[in-house]
This record gives structure tokens, sequence and C-alpha cells, in this order.
């Protein structure tokens, strides 16, 4: 699937599949954390470069499907799927994607089957570790 033909899909999934105000406004990167929405923000722009380096395009972030939050949902072009990633980010524990509920997981899942419906789809968290520099980032696949 071209890159092209992608966002065509996307475009046509928006208005049914998607909702949401769409990217939220960014923060300045900072190491004195104020609140859990800073330590959040920081987190999903660490993962949003992480899925680029591994040649994911970001196409929409903390959307809604199937009335589910995303945090960062993007196209790899190499496997022609979706990838909807969970974050999950941490400023005082080593390893923040423990705390990704049974609960949470099967609305995620909820989430994949109404995109998969009609394109392949990935699911992966995210685990971002705030505290060390560079920021250590492990990527899990969900099956």
């Amino acid at each position: 699937m071209t890159l092209d033909r992608a966002r065509r899909l996307m475009r046509r999934l928006m208005p049914r599949v998607f909702s949401g105000r769409g990217e939220a406004a960014a923060a300045t990167p900072s190491r004195a954390w104020s609140d859990a929405a800073s330590i959040g923000r920081s987190g999903e722009r660490t993962a949003a470069r992480e899925l680029v380096r591994r040649g994911v395009r970001v196409v929409a972030r903390n959307r809604r499907v199937a009335g589910v939050e995303i945090d960062l949902i993007g196209f790899d072009r190499s496997e022609s799927t979706w990838v909807l990633a969970e974050v999950k980010s941490s400023a005082s524990e080593p390893r923040p994607e423990n705390r990704l509920g049974s609960r949470q997981r099967r609305r995620l899942e909820r989430a994949c089957l109404r995109l998969g419906m009609e394109h392949p789809v990935r699911l992966v968290v995210i685990a971002v570790d705030l505290r060390t520099r560079p920021n250590r980032v492990e990527v899990f696949e969900l099956e």
C-alpha cells in the first residue's frame, strides 16, 4: 500500500471511526515535571520519535477509536499496517509498561478489532522511562 493510498484511507475513515480534538498543544520540554500531564506529553513525543525511527509514519495523536483514546496512530508502509500505540511513561518507576491493566488492554483490543475490519492493525505498547538520559524506550507488540 502506498503512502498516498494510506492518506486517502485515513481521510475516509476519519469522520466514521475517529473522533476527538486532535493533537494537544505541545509543551516545552522540561526535566522538572510539574504534573502527570507533562510527563505524558513528554513520553508521547519520545514515543512518536521512536515510531518514526522504526519507519512508522505517525498520522494522529490522542484520537478515539471505538470509544477508546489511542495515544498514537501510525501507518507502517513496509508492512502496510496501521499501528495503534499505547504510551506508558514514568519519571519515577523503571518499568512503566507494568501499568497496562487487563481492562485497558481489552479496550485497546476492541479498538484494534474495529479498525481491523478493513485493514491490518498492530497494537503496541511503548514504555518510556524519563528518569534516564537519553530516555529508555521499549516497544512491546501485543497479540
